[in-house]
């Protein structure tokens, strides 16, 4: 079918200085009256000169000539055959109402008839000896010719009898048209252009702008009309001829028809084999190759593809796609579709749009498919109903056959809820990570992902809303945030709206116990462990440094905890209730040092009791801290050791080279070369705490 933009209102009657009637045609390009691209021959079986030429509705076109020549064509053919006139005088016009009822005008007030198609004609007597120019008709009853001397005659019973109307001038009127049963326009010599509305008799004289011959006239509808004539002269109205303005041409050769299938595309004949045509209403004019140099007096269109031309030593042109040699493929563009099936989820139907334009011969039909489905011609916006992702593909036609690749889209449509599920219930420390888990559900099919809200209540009472974007459907989810309430019992509550706009057919909840965190504050922890004999009173700061990340590491592998010197709700909840650490008893006074291997832990003692417990990095497998009793006998602010290119600040020799001494990398595990490493900010303490002779214990 031809796209929803085409003209296929009522007939659009048009006359020149040949009749012209087209009526709705719509064929395929396969039934079109010219096969092929651009204008293209055929024969209409006589030598004579053909003025004028129509067409209509049923696929049938007549062209007239000299000496009384009636040729016509029907069903598309190639070839015309000739219809008896009755008479032998020059036939100027002709005009049809419809496939059956028509009328040819000519010289000597000649008019003839026919009720049949064509198959007979019968003179009919116009009253009038001066030539006709020019016939339109508004129906099977009405019409109108024109002629020499202003000659204007009409008949209301299908040419029973024609009356004499007054033209208001004696110039000469070639052409006629009209839109409607009874307005109608004619122009003619020195630019005239003459009008009549609601049947009146008398015509009313329109300003033309131009004093050249105007050969023909048309309109597309009761408002957009167009008059040409001699030197390249067309002129334009809008306002149903109370203005007419010029146009550009661009050709100053006599221009003698002219045919308009809707407002904005038209054509015009001339000298020469002219051919001119507009896609825009007449701002702009273009040349066309009619291939011929005759003389071309007629044209016809039935809609902006299919037209003919006539003109002098029988020539006749037809063409199917507007005159204009096309090889590319129309472009169609879509509204309503999603590139994937993966984005545009709605959860309701949806309406596609199909736009197509051909910057050739214009568009033929727009085909489209619906999930692999039969083909179908689109006429309007049509829509889509159902969930799932279904696929839709589209592609055009032009009237010279190009065919489109075709097009993929999606319309996608989720009509379920969400169900929201929260994953068991949750308990935590203030201040730690807490993590939810939910799943939000949805049947196949489904848009895949939900705008998600975890909602935290505290006695019915929102104290937090957490939202989440685009969250996979289907899939467990965690969530971790850190929890900054307090103390007490809250609910998680899940809900969801899928991307589809679908809200939750169900909540899910669950519940969440906020434990108080013990020692809440890096004070609190460093208070603690002053307390407890891993950091001296003055390193209370407040700040997490890296003399308390020592410490921690010693309290750490002193209470069988992970070693990694961070502050976690499992190591603040033993040293909430731990105790300081216990030597071993050694028996000796005074002071004395015992380090533990394994833990990397030196405990500083006086008779005893603990007075220190520092953390210690000892001897690395290939080369261990001897284990056993010895004894401070060597010390040194700044020791170096040539074998190992190495400072050893704060040094206390022990056993051999084997000294208690400060390092800038203490680590959890066995890394000295048979050292014990302190941290930077506890060896000036050990160093002065180990005095010459202090016992050392190694464990």
């Amino acid at each position: 079918m031809v796209n929803e933009n085409s003209d296929t209102g009522g007939p659009i009657l048009r006359t020149a200085m040949i009749a012209v009637v087209l009526g709705v045609l719509l064929i395929l390009p396969s039934q079109a009256l010219a096969a092929g691209g651009g204008w293209q021959t055929q024969k209409a079986l006589t030598a004579q000169n053909l003025y004028g030429i129509a067409a209509t509705s049923g696929d049938q076109a007549w062209t007239v000539g000299a000496a009384g020549t009636i040729v016509a064509t029907k069903g598309g053919a190639t070839s015309w055959v000739a219809q008896a006139s009755t008479t032998t005088q020059d036939l100027r016009a002709v005009a049809f109402a419809d496939s059956s009822h028509g009328w040819a005008v000519g010289a000597g007030g000649t008019i003839v008839a026919t009720s049949n198609g064509g198959a007979t004609w019968t003179p009919q007597s116009s009253g009038t000896v001066a030539a006709l120019y020019g016939i339109a008709c508004s129906g099977p009853s009405t019409a109108w010719a024109v002629g020499a001397g202003g000659t204007i005659v009409a008949t209301s019973n299908g040419g029973a009898t024609w009356t004499p109307q007054s033209s208001g001038t004696v110039a000469a009127l070639y052409g006629i048209a009209c839109s409607g049963p009874s307005t109608a326009w004619a122009v003619g010599a020195g630019g005239t252009i003459v009008a009549t509305q609601g049947g009146a008799a008398s015509w009313v004289a329109q300003a033309s702008t131009t004093t050249q011959d105007l050969r023909a006239v048309a309109f597309a509808d009761s408002s957009h009309g167009w008059a040409v004539g001699d030197g390249g002269t067309i002129l334009q109205t809008s306002d149903g001829g109370a203005t007419w303005a010029v146009q550009a041409s661009h050709d100053s050769r006599e221009l003698e028809g002219v045919a308009f299938s809707d407002p904005a595309h038209g054509w015009i004949v001339g000298a020469d084999g002219t051919i001119i045509h507009t896609s825009d209403g007449g701002g702009a004019w273009a040349a066309q190759a009619s291939n011929t140099m005759q003389d071309l007096a007629g044209v016809a269109f039935a809609d902006a593809e299919h037209g003919l031309v006539a003109g002098a030593d029988a020539t006749i042109r037809t063409t199917g796609d507007g005159g204009i040699h096309d090889t590319v493929p129309p472009r169609t563009i879509a509204r309503g579709l999603r590139a994937n099936r993966s984005s545009g989820w709605r959860n309701r139907s949806q309406t596609v749009t199909l736009h197509a334009s051909d910057s050739g011969s214009g568009v033929a039909a727009t085909c489209y498919t619906l999930d692999g489905g039969p083909r179908q011609t689109y006429q309007a916006p049509f829509s889509v109903f159902g969930a799932g992702s279904h696929l839709v593909k589209y592609w055009s036609v032009d009237w010279a056959g190009n065919v489109e690749a075709k097009h993929t889209g999606f319309v996608n449509i989720d009509t379920s809820k969400p169900v929201c599920v929260a994953l068991g219930s949750v308990r935590t420390w203030s201040g730690t990570v807490a993590s939810l888990a939910y799943r939000v559900s949805e049947p196949s099919p489904n848009c895949g992902k939900a705008f998600v809200t975890l909602t935290l209540n505290r006695q019915s009472r929102p104290v937090k809303r957490i939202k989440l974007s685009r969250v996979q459907l289907n899939q467990r989810h965690v969530y971790a945030f850190t929890v900054r309430l307090r103390a007490g019992s809250y609910t998680w509550v899940v809900t969801a709206t899928d991307v589809a706009g679908n809200t939750q057919a169900s909540e899910g909840k669950a519940r969440l116990q906020v434990v108080a965190l013990p020692l809440p504050t890096v004070a609190d922890v460093q208070r603690r462990l002053v307390a407890l004999k891993y950091l001296p009173a003055g390193a209370v700061s407040g700040r997490s440094d890296y003399r308390t990340s020592q410490a921690l590491l010693a309290f750490q592998a002193w209470n069988g905890l992970p070693r990694d010197g961070v502050v976690d709700v499992q190591t603040r909840t033993r040293l909430a209730i731990a105790s300081p650490p216990r030597p071993r008893s050694e028996p000796v006074s005074g002071h004395y040092v015992e380090v533990f291997r394994s833990l990397g832990v030196a405990l500083c003692v006086d008779s005893g009791s603990l007075v220190r417990a520092v953390h210690c990095s000892t001897g690395r497998p290939s080369l261990p801290t001897p284990a056993g009793q010895f004894s401070v006998y060597s010390k040194s602010l700044d020791a170096f050791s040539a074998e190992y290119d190495s400072w050893m600040p704060y040094a206390s020799f022990f056993h051999g080279g084997d000294a208690l001494h400060g390092y800038p990398d203490v680590p959890a595990y066995p890394a000295s070369h048979g050292c014990v490493r302190l941290s930077m900010p506890e060896a000036p303490w050990v160093y002065a705490f180990a005095t010459l002779g202090t016992p050392v214990f190694v464990y």
